[in-house]
């Protein structure tokens, strides 16, 4: 009895770190400067007052009335924005065969420290676009029940059309030798019912299998309307298919969106009806090893920017940088071990693109494609990598073109909308108080987001330091390159 009594007051002490009571005071942000996502003006020597989940008024301090009970928290001469919202990263990310061989039975493990080192990093909310299913919707569930701290998490699970990490579109491509057992198991945690074998059925048939798998819970749907890894000039599926997967993605009120490779894909996905594009600036760039050439770099048209723009189209954007290209120019040629197998022609061409959907004005959200490394394994420094990608990403597309501003409302609201939440991803009355508090401002230097005072999630103030709770890797976001300021992880008690 007594240890029944014992576990009991323990998991209630554990609920109670992560959860606050009902019955907390509200809290009271004063003083600091409100930039709110949407797009409106700052408002300086603001009040922000959260009461359990919610934000319950929001303005400037004189106009704004704090509960007499609220506790105050006085942010005078730093910043507040919403959280961030980050449209595609792979809390499971494939980094090295040896990854799967050694954490086969640990990848709720991985995407756990993945959305707590995402959310210790300012980044409020993740979409998960391609990994494991089970473990990543198990990963939601705990998050979303309150039993343990992370980044709000959304799930697609595959990539429909495409195989697990070990099939020929990933890993595979390599000529990789591994056990034959670990590849099949490792597939099918990503596949389920939605891999390759749907190129093989019809529109009627798709239907079935699409509706099967939204019963597993999925958050959302990503297709492949074509391919890395296998001939990139493919076309996956055929038009009908494409609008009867839509189609039954859109009657259960989820976002259908497309993973592409080429410019044709790109056309199919939008006059299919997608909601969202991955990556639309990378086009048909191909390496041809044969003799060594690179070739079908193409831009993206007037008149698809144009249909982009008039259906609403929101683009998920990867990004890339002069410095980044110039590096690759620099290192490659020298045998840097680090950097072999990145050609900068095909950046410079995505740079191309980048910049013509930034100059354009498409509706966008903020896109880092990042996930964890295992440095024990041999992880390249130059991925993307989770608690630092979405930093430089904001930096990349300011050097594109955008003013912090428009930067910072697709980090944000465009992120709530890609998400389908509308009590997401701005800082108004009634919304989610989902925020974080800078040192310094990004209006002025959008690399400033590094400057992080403070994280809070559903009104709970997040304790940094102590995040992630159990890692299983041991890499450091604020080592990896490129070097940046380390934010600090001061929590507020």
């Amino acid at each position: 009895m007594r240890r029944t009594v014992l576990a009991f007051a323990q998991a209630f002490v554990l609920l109670s770190a992560v959860v606050r009571p009902s019955a907390a005071k509200p809290i009271a942000l004063v003083g600091a400067t409100i930039i709110n996502g949407t797009g409106a003006a700052a408002i300086p020597d603001g009040a922000i007052v959260i009461d359990g989940k919610k934000i319950v008024a929001l303005g400037r301090r004189a106009e704004v009335r704090i509960p007499a009970d609220a506790q105050v928290i006085d942010e005078k001469g730093k910043f507040i924005t919403p959280g961030l919202i980050d449209t595609n990263v792979h809390l499971v990310l494939m980094i090295v065969p040896e990854f799967y061989a050694k954490y086969e039975d640990r990848l709720e493990e991985v995407a756990l420290q993945s959305a707590q080192i995402a959310l210790k990093y300012g980044v409020t909310t993740v979409r998960d676009s391609w990994g494991p299913l089970k473990p990543l919707l198990n990963v939601r569930d705990r998050i979303n029940r309150g039993e343990v701290v992370g980044a709000r998490t959304l799930v697609a699970g595959n990539i429909v059309g495409l195989g697990g990490p070990f099939s020929i579109n990933f890993l595979g491509a390599r000529g990789l030798a591994s056990p034959e057992d670990l590849q099949r198991r490792i597939n099918a945690m990503w596949e389920v019912n939605m891999g390759p074998r749907l190129l093989l059925m019809t529109p009627h048939e798709v239907r079935r299998e699409t509706n099967a798998y939204l019963d597993l819970g999925v958050d959302f749907v990503k297709v492949a309307a074509s391919s890395h890894g296998i001939s990139p000039e493919s076309l996956m599926f055929s038009p009908a298919v494409l609008r009867a997967m839509g189609e039954e993605v859109h009657k259960r009120g989820l976002v259908f969106e497309t993973h592409t490779a080429t410019l044709e894909s790109l056309r199919l996905a939008i006059e299919s009806g997608v909601d969202l594009m991955q990556h639309p600036e990378e086009l048909g760039s191909f390496r041809d090893e044969a003799d060594r050439r690179t070739f079908g770099e193409r831009e993206v048209p007037d008149d698809l920017i144009a249909l982009i723009k008039s259906r609403n189209v929101l683009c998920s954007l990867l990004t890339v940088s002069q410095k980044r290209i110039d590096l690759i120019r620099e290192r490659v040629p020298a045998g840097d071990p680090a950097f072999r197998g990145l050609n900068a022609e095909m950046y410079r061409n995505r740079l191309v693109n980048l910049r013509r959907l930034v100059q354009a004005k498409v509706p966008w959200t903020m896109s880092t494609d990042n996930g964890p490394q295992a440095p024990e394994l041999g992880a390249r420094p130059m991925s993307p990598l989770i608690g630092r990608q979405h930093f430089d990403t904001l930096q990349d597309l300011v050097e594109a073109g955008m003013t912090p501003m428009e930067a910072l409302v697709g980090a944000t609201k465009r992120g709530g909308e890609a998400c389908r939440r509308p009590d997401l991803g701005t800082l108004e009355t009634g919304q989610t108080a989902d925020l974080l508090v800078l040192r310094a401002d990004p209006l002025r230097d959008i690399s400033n987001m590094r400057q992080i005072d403070l994280v809070m999630k559903e009104g709970t103030i997040i304790d940094r330091a102590h995040l992630p709770e159990k890692p299983i890797l041991h890499f450091d976001p604020e080592a990896e390159w490129p070097s940046a300021t380390k934010p600090s992880t001061t929590t507020h008690q």
